[in-house]
């Protein structure tokens, strides 16, 4: 089992994240849908971390040629201005953000944590997914105050 503080340091990047993201207008049930997503997300990263994570980390990729990482690197270009230009373009861009709990279930996957302590990892980002998002809705008010008054 891990300490406390080591399950609430790997949990502050939901809780990052939310904050952003809580100051979007969305329904409380898209914050509960997102804070949820966090936290299952962090969990199934701590319980395949010890199988999945260390196996990436022991993997060295073969020497490639510089036109192949040339063409990795093109590849890699376009993919994002395509996700940009679907960002951009989507009726329902909200959707994309269910992939920010994906990224941030990274550092769990890498951390070594033992599996027993996926349900208190999940549990502890989903409980500061929430208060992100609190924090995120309360900046958003306040930013909003401040721009009526001026």
């Amino acid at each position: 089992m891990q300490s406390f503080t080591s399950v609430i340091a790997l949990g502050l990047d939901s809780f990052l994240a939310c904050a952003f993201i809580g100051m979007l207008s969305l329904s409380a049930r898209e914050r509960l849908r997102i804070a949820s997503a966090f936290g299952v997300a962090d969990a199934l990263a701590t319980l395949l971390g010890p199988g999945v994570g260390h196996g990436l980390l022991s993997y060295r990729p073969p020497d490639i040629s510089s036109l192949e990482f040339t063409a990795i690197a093109l590849c890699s270009i376009v993919l994002c201005g395509l996700s940009a230009f679907l960002f951009r373009t989507s009726r329902r861009p909200r959707s994309l953000l269910y992939l920010a709990p994906l990224l941030c279930s990274l550092d769990n996957l890498f951390a070594g944590s033992p599996p027993d302590s996926a349900a208190l990892a999940g549990l502890s980002s989903t409980c500061l997914a929430l208060a992100g998002l609190a924090v995120g809705l309360a900046c958003r008010s306040l930013l909003t105050r401040i721009a009526e008054q001026a």
